[in-house]
């Protein structure tokens, strides 16, 4: 039985009581009510979108996410001194655990509860409790942040894994089987008990190996998998988005359907994404698997900051300090060379943005001019799937085919976007006899995409200088219409017919006083158009217009009353009123004193029209055209945006429909133009925008920074504010003086001999009544510098990097001294110049300072030499030189007591242990432990009772001593290490320690002395900064 509308209605309140709807949750929670609103919005005449909006009811294709991946409203505490509290606020708040990053206040308290957790399972005490156990399960997220891919795991109850799990808490898994499997028993069932009680994502059972994978996706873990998939994003946006991107955008949905498509066709396509995905771990791909949602808004906000970094926009938009995503971005980032970073951000400065249109209902095709050529304006469009045919454009002129062709695309099986197209009418076979009466429709994959239906059925076509397809009152404009139309200027003056066939008119509106097409006023001058005095009552909205081939017409909220007064002298009889073409006398509407009252058409959503006519000639006379929409509004994201950079995000309404639309500022451009599928005719809105000329290019597209002499002495800053506000150029704190208020001399500032620091920012401050806001536009460099380290190190080879780097006068040459091991190596390099300075390169792992020296004068009377870079080379393993200059102090040892099988913990007497001189090893791991981990070889010292440092013993002829250095030192994490002595074979043998002092042993127990020796397993450490003295 069929449902009545009521019902249908009351289940879509109870469904979504926020009248929201996720294109994914639609079908899933509706069922078999979708077959009914098919058939309400079928019967209404209506799209299921429309109807749905007409109802109350907001369609979202993109931004849906599944209930355990949100966000949640929760505060984590600012100095928190209870371990359970802060882990359960990041668990409510955070869908991944990993993204928040631990202070070191809040890592060291997370660990002290969670080993004391660990040892209580060790000793088999079963008194712990559900807070514990959600401490346990994020502090061993935050240790797994490390875990390498390199590792291998091949089932669930991996011994790797698990080992270093246990390894980072102090337990030695060989120790005891029993104790082993008691920690993996409990590990399993803290993480599902603690996941399930915050309904956070546990990896289904059976598809993967679930704890493993579990834990890693909540770590961010591994590094290299995350930096994966960084990459195929970045590609993706590169090649796929072209650089630009767009709030809202469909492409993302698109990019984890076809990621899962590669995962599991089992079809390996040899190019190099296919690579890159291979690269990406299995735990991330169960994700974009189980939860493709949250993945696609992972993926948007990730493209999102990757734009911000390369258009050095990182501040307010990222936050490496407290989240892991942005970390571990930032890093990625930072891993590329100077001149990586710098090529791809040139790439990014050179893309202009343009109008994506991201769904069907976003797709407006436009007339427009380019180049003096009347033509149809394509945007790009992001196509819905992917198919193997191209979209197919047609053309039609009063229903004719004039063209038809199929749209470039770029991209790949994740996603197409078609490329942005400007058709010139003569490249078709259109009519030029005819009025431009056009339609356009797009095709692909059998469906219509878009089909512009009347908006493009014109009479005639007006320009603005820019090439706009709208309604200009002043200035410069272009008319065109067929070579069948009547075109009347009231004088020739002003105005001059293009090469171009048809009629194309090139018209300078500030002399001509009337303008006429087959009778038809399309523009009217001031001294004219105010012998007709119009008043309305309430008034139009402000801001915002409609736009067709009839011109521009006011929009109102509700239905208005129109009082429009004759000229002073006109004879009433002489003319006719024409009400939507339907012909009356004026009489009707006339008042006593003789202006004519004209009440609003009832009907909303269409355009209207209020005709003088004058009866004597037939000539319009006096046209004013209007629509009503009912609850019209349009908000606006900020209060003003930078033009040719920012894109403006429009929430625009109308009776109880709402639709949200991302639209790019034109340079030159203080409006936007978009259109509504309920409505014939295009809307256009102003736009608070802020226009910046900076060196003839857009000045919010600046470098980075400027060499203070590259800038002309004649050189403006022209900056066009939007309306009420006020603006001031700034070069550090010195406001740089504008005689007519919008042209800024900045060139004779720069020569005015003032004093300025090395580098000044330059930027403008904004001002409206309270309101002001900083805005930067580049870096004025006064003093030669280096944007990035000029030396790079690729492979074998030492890099000079100098090219986009390097500010300052492009002459001279720089000596660059490289101080290696027993020698520094001086090179020569150019300004403005990048080249190979040795080829092979080769020196020991570690950081090595160097210079970049400048001199001054000539060969005859040299002057000062001025270093301009010092920094550091680095060369090979991070961890090679991780302890330069510092040392390790012995804590806490870590013991295994056999009769209790339990873990226990010594407290080791302050200075019984220092680690200095650290020599880097490898990579490697102990004969007991299977987890790799860095590996260095020391010196160990003790403190005696004054401070002084003393070896241990490194003689084995010593009798009485114990054979302790050269110790070894294995980096477990950044708490524990593993700590082993010399032996004569250099395999290292067991640190003791006394229980008696707590102390190390450097003197040989013997007889009753040796039942207070003991073996730790691991040491807990902190790191110093290294005393010289103590140094070997």
């Amino acid at each position: 039985m069929a449902m009545t509308e009521q019902q249908v209605l009351e289940r879509l309140k109870a469904t979504f009581p926020k009248g929201i709807i996720y294109d994914e949750e639609y079908r899933k929670k509706l069922e078999a009510v979708t077959i009914e609103v098919h058939r309400l919005h079928r019967a209404a005449g209506q799209g299921r979108v429309q109807w749905l909006a007409a109802h109350g009811y907001t369609w979202k294709e993109t931004g849906y996410i599944e209930p355990d991946m949100r966000f949640r409203e929760a505060e984590v505490p600012a100095e928190p001194d209870d371990a359970f509290a802060l882990a359960d606020e990041i668990f409510k708040k955070y869908p991944l655990a990993g993204e928040y990053v631990l202070t070191d206040v809040e890592a060291q308290l997370l660990y002290q509860s969670a080993s004391q957790t660990v040892q209580k399972v060790l000793r088999s005490d079963t008194r712990i409790t559900v807070r514990e156990n959600v401490v346990l399960v994020l502090e061993t997220i935050e240790l797994l942040k490390s875990w390498s891919s390199d590792l291998p795991v091949e089932e669930e109850e991996s011994v790797p894994f698990w080992d270093y799990i246990f390894l980072q808490y102090g337990f030695q898994a060989g120790r005891s089987d029993a104790a082993r499997d008691r920690l993996y028993a409990h590990f399993c069932k803290a993480v599902r008990d603690t996941l399930g009680r915050y309904k956070r994502f546990l990896a289904p059972a059976g598809k993967t190996q679930r704890y493993y994978t579990t834990l890693l996706l909540h770590a961010l873990a591994p590094r290299r998998s995350i930096e994966g998939l960084f990459n195929i994003l970045f590609d993706f946006y590169v090649e796929n988005l072209d650089f630009q991107y767009v709030l809202e955008d469909t492409s993302y949905k698109l990019f984890t359907k076809g990621m899962r498509a590669r995962w599991n066709s089992g079809v390996v396509v040899q190019d190099d994404l296919q690579l890159r995905s291979d690269a990406v771990f299995s735990g991330l791909q169960t994700l974009f698997n189980e939860r493709p949602g949250f993945m696609a808004v992972l993926c948007d906000g990730l493209v999102e900051k990757m734009d911000a970094l390369l258009r050095g926009e990182k501040e307010g938009r990222l936050d490496p300090r407290r989240n892991g995503w942005d970390l571990l971005l930032v890093q990625w980032y930072q891993k590329k060379s100077s001149a990586e970073r710098g090529r791809v951000q040139g790439a990014r400065r050179e893309k202009k943005s343009e109008y994506v249109a991201t769904t069907a209902d976003r797709i407006f095709v436009r007339c427009a001019m380019e180049n003096e050529l009347v033509g149809l304006k394509v945007p790009c469009i992001r196509l819905p799937e992917v198919g193997e045919r191209r979209p197919l454009l047609q053309v039609l002129q009063s229903g004719t085919i004039i063209w038809q062709n199929e749209l470039q695309v770029t991209g790949n099986d994740l996603c197409l976007t078609t490329k942005s197209r400007f058709l010139p009418l003569r490249e078709t076979n259109f009519d030029f006899n005819a009025p431009p009466s056009l339609r356009a429709k797009i095709t692909y994959m059998d469906k219509v995409i878009y089909d512009s239906g009347q908006r493009l059925e014109r009479d005639y076509l007006l320009f603005d200088p820019s090439g706009s397809d709208r309604a200009v009152r002043s200035g410069r404009a272009f008319l065109f219409a067929g070579n069948g139309a009547d075109v009347a200027f009231s004088q020739e003056e002003g105005m001059r017919q293009l090469s171009h066939p048809g009629q194309l008119y090139r018209l300078d509106l500030t002399g001509t006083s009337s303008l006429t097409v087959d009778g038809r006023e399309v523009f009217v001058g001031v001294e004219v158009s105010a012998q007709f005095r119009r008043h309305t009552v309430p008034r139009c909205l402000r801001g915002l217009r409609g736009l067709d081939g009839g011109g521009s017409l006011e929009l109102f909220r509700e239905p208005f009353a129109l009082s429009l007064a004759l000229p002073e002298g006109e004879n009433p009889l002489l003319h006719r009123l024409s009400l939507d073409g339907e012909s009356r006398s004026l009489e009707e509407f006339q008042d006593a004193d003789g202006a004519l009252s004209i009440p609003s058409a009832p009907e909303s959503g269409r355009v209207h029209s209020v005709k003088v006519v004058d009866i004597r000639t037939g000539l319009v006379r006096y046209e004013y055209r209007y629509a009503i929409l009912p609850d019209c509004a349009c908000q606006m994201d900020k209060p003003f945006y930078r033009g040719g950079v920012d894109e403006v995000d429009i929430l625009f309404s109308w009776k109880d429909w709402e639709t949200g639309l991302t639209l790019p500022v034109s340079e030159e451009e203080d409006t936007v133009s978009f259109s509504v599928p309920e409505l014939d005719f295009t809307l256009e809105a102003d736009v608070p925008a802020l226009h910046c000329t900076l060196l003839d290019k857009n000045g919010f597209q600046a470098p980075e920074a400027l060499w203070h002499k590259d800038i002309p002495a004649g050189e403006f800053v022209q900056i066009r504010p939007p309306e009420g506000w006020s603006c001031r150029l700034l070069l550090g704190t010195h406001k740089i003086p504008a005689p007519d208020g919008t042209h800024f001399e900045l060139g004779n500032e720069l020569r005015a001999g003032r004093a300025f620091r090395e580098t000044e920012p330059l930027g403008l401050l904004l001002s409206k009544g309270q309101e002001r806001f900083q805005l930067k536009l580049t870096e004025v460099v006064f003093a030669p510098r280096f944007l990035q380290p000029p030396l790079e190190l690729e492979e074998s080879r030492l890099l000079w990097r100098s090219v986009g780097s390097f500010l300052g006068d492009m002459v001279g040459r720089f000596t660059v001294e490289l101080d290696l091991p027993a020698v520094t190596k001086t090179f020569q390099a150019a300004p403005g110049e990048d080249k190979t300075l040795e080829e092979p390169f080769s020196c020991p792992d570690g950081r090595y300072p160097y210079r970049v020296l400048q001199k001054s004068g000539s060969v005859f009377a040299p002057g000062p030499v001025r270093t301009l870079y010092q920094g550091d080379l680095l060369v090979g393993d991070a961890n090679a030189f991780r302890f330069q200059g510092r040392e390790l102090h012995v804590k806490n040892a870590l013991c295994w007591d056999f009769d209790r099988e339990a873990l226990k913990s010594v407290e080791m007497r302050g200075g019984s242990g220092v680690i200095c001189g650290l020599a880097y090893a490898g990579t490697g791991h102990p004969p007991w432990e299977e987890v790799p981990m860095p590996h260095y070889t020391a010196t160990l010292y003790f403190k005696d009772a004054r401070g002084q440092r003393h070896p241990f013993n490194s003689n084995p002829n010593s009798k009485g001593f114990e054979l302790v250095n050269p110790v070894h030192v294995w980096l477990v994490n950044d708490r524990l290490l593993i700590l082993q002595c010399h032996d004569e074979e250099d395999k290292g043998g067991s640190v003791d320690i006394d229980t008696r002092y707590n102390i190390i042993v450097n003197r040989s127990l013997i007889g009753n002395a040796q039942r207070f020796l003991d073996t730790p397993d691991y040491f807990e450490y902190t790191v110093m900064e290294a005393v010289g003295g103590a140094l070997p």
